[in-house]
């Protein structure tokens, strides 16, 4: 066999390593995680959160109104026990205790208003939890089949591999050396040739070259610098 076609299978198979490489690359990055999981649990964690700070809101202004109740309580045992007689302290009591109804109402619609939000929030809760539970089942069932996927290209990429150092072994060193700085310098080292014509450059070869190049010898496009086949 030429050292040329050797090359060109070896390009070949070069071809299907990074296929499987990528493919494998590829799965493992799904791996990593899901993106509608994340979306779904970041969406509910939001939503927890807003909850859990109208609960909080919530508490603090029932504190409030006990505090307020507690003085309204006060004020009106005052004011109606007959102990208080001058007209201007009565009149300063019922100015505060009205002062503390109004903002024991105030707060009451304020804590229903809350109520209210805390309501819908609780049933948007309740809508993502259960969303997150099907994005999460279904997530699951895709990585048992990523796993088994992974499984089999990394199967793919042992048996290619083992097959590139079969015929990397079988190839003069001096021209698999050539073979790897072409690669790396265009990308495709090896291209056929068609009618006496690169087609890696589209560049008429000389006729001498065309001949060596069908006579199986290695031979290197002089315009492009790739190395030539002849299928």
């Amino acid at each position: 066999m030429s050292i040329a076609r050797q090359l060109f299978q070896l390009q070949e198979v070069d071809i299907e390593l990074e296929a499987a490489e990528k493919a494998v690359s590829g799965i493992m990055h799904q791996l990593e995680g899901s993106e509608a999981l994340t979306a779904v649990r970041s969406q509910l964690a939001g939503e927890r959160q807003r909850l859990a700070e109208l609960k909080k809101q919530q508490r603090s202004i029932e504190l409030d109104a006990g505090s307020i109740n507690a003085k309204l309580k006060r004020v009106e045992e005052e004011l109606y026990s007959g102990r208080v007689r001058n007209p201007k302290e009565l009149s300063n009591l019922q100015r505060e205790f009205e002062i503390l109804k109004a903002n024991r109402n105030k707060l009451e619609s304020r804590e229903l208003e809350i109520m209210d939000q805390a309501e819908q929030v609780g049933k948007r809760v309740n809508f993502a939890e259960k969303e997150s539970q099907v994005v999460e089942e279904g997530w699951q069932r895709q990585k048992e089949q990523l796993s088994a996927d992974l499984e089999h290209v990394r199967a793919v990429l042992a048996e290619v591999t083992r097959r590139r150092q079969q015929l990397a072994d079988g190839i003069e060193p001096s021209a698999l050396n050539t073979y790897q700085d072409v690669k790396r310098a265009k990308g495709k080292a090896v291209v056929p040739v068609e009618r006496g014509i690169c087609t890696g450059c589209r560049i008429a070869l000389s006729v001498t070259d065309t001949h060596r190049v069908r006579s199986g010898q290695l031979v290197r496009c002089g315009s492009c610098g790739r190395i030539l086949y002849a299928p």
